[in-house]
């Protein structure tokens, strides 16, 4: 019969053994995941090498500077995300939208540049595709475009924003590079309009630059 210290010490041992076969078992398990993890980023890697770009979906706009071509879609790939952009037929990425407004529906713009365009964000998972899902007849037109300043959205609402008979027009300003874009007319080699005080200097025209 087993005497107090003998069970203390076959329970010690007991105690010990779970231990290390706990500690071996995390070891073995981390280096098996550590493993798995790098054979599928080298899988990444492999399956998608010379893929990265960056979207072709943009276009020259003798007006805006630039804008989406429509009816596009291109896909973009970076360590961050795996996106699909598409276009309607008006250049947007958004759904297929008509000019007219149903009368029941309450019509929403959004202008801004690349956070409301959604840069890395699947359609149907932005802000704008989110209030829709939120409040009922209430329709978000995401016009946001990569790049664009304060000025490039105003002229975009004058010329295509209002043709969609809005009820309310949000303009996002969600960075200060958003304004501090209206002080130049070249965009990498890109031009772009940008308003200039007349000589009086009281009121903001628009300068007319040559696109190329």
């Amino acid at each position: 019969m087993l005497n107090i210290k003998q069970i203390l010490y076959w329970v010690l041992l007991l105690i010990i053994g779970l231990f290390l076969s706990i500690v071996a078992s995390e070891i073995i398990a981390g280096r098996y995941l550590k493993k798995t993890r790098l054979v599928e980023k080298l899988k990444y890697i492999e399956d998608n090498l010379g893929r990265y770009h960056q979207p072709n979906i943009g276009c020259p706009d003798d007006y805006l500077g630039w804008g989406h071509k429509p009816g596009r879609e291109d896909r973009l790939i970076t360590s961050e995300f795996d996106v699909v952009y598409s276009t309607n037929s008006k250049g947007l990425r958004d759904k297929e939208i008509n000019f007219e407004k149903p009368r029941e529906e309450f019509r929403i713009l959004a202008l801004g540049e690349s956070n409301v365009f959604g840069v890395g964000i699947n359609y149907g998972q932005r802000f704008t595709e989110v209030i829709e899902k939120v409040l009922n007849n209430v329709e978000v037109i995401n016009m946001g475009v990569q790049g664009f300043g304060m000025d490039q959205s105003f002229l975009q609402l004058q010329r295509d924003g209002f043709r969609f008979k809005p009820d309310l027009v949000i303009l996002f300003i969600l960075i200060e590079d958003f304004l501090e874009r209206c002080k130049y007319f070249i965009k990498g080699n890109t031009f772009k309009p940008r308003f200039v005080l007349n000589e009086d200097k009281n009121e903001l025209i628009l300068q007319d630059v040559n696109f190329v």
